[in-house]
């Protein structure tokens, strides 16, 4: 997997919310990607915004932490926004 050369602001965003709900719920991050179905490198590379995911994970990641994604996708639009004002 290659690591991006421009960095994606939302991506970075997203994932300090996958590491929130992933510490609200007391997972570890080996936890969080068996039951995901991912490899435990790949959700810190998520957490720390290196890459983007596609809609499978985000939505199996979502599931997972049982997280609204409604609500963490209006996170990430309000992020998005402040950041562009």
């Amino acid at each position: 997997m290659t690591i991006p050369r421009v960095i994606s602001l939302d991506a970075i965003n997203f994932g300090s919310i996958i590491t929130r709900l992933r510490v609200k719920r007391g997972y570890t991050k080996a936890k969080l990607a068996q039951r995901a179905g991912i490899s435990s490198q790949y959700v810190a590379i998520v957490e720390q915004g290196l890459n983007v995911p596609s809609l499978t994970t985000v939505l199996d990641l979502l599931e997972v932490l049982d997280a609204d994604g409604g609500e963490v996708f209006r996170e990430l639009l309000v992020t998005r926004n402040t950041a562009a004002q």
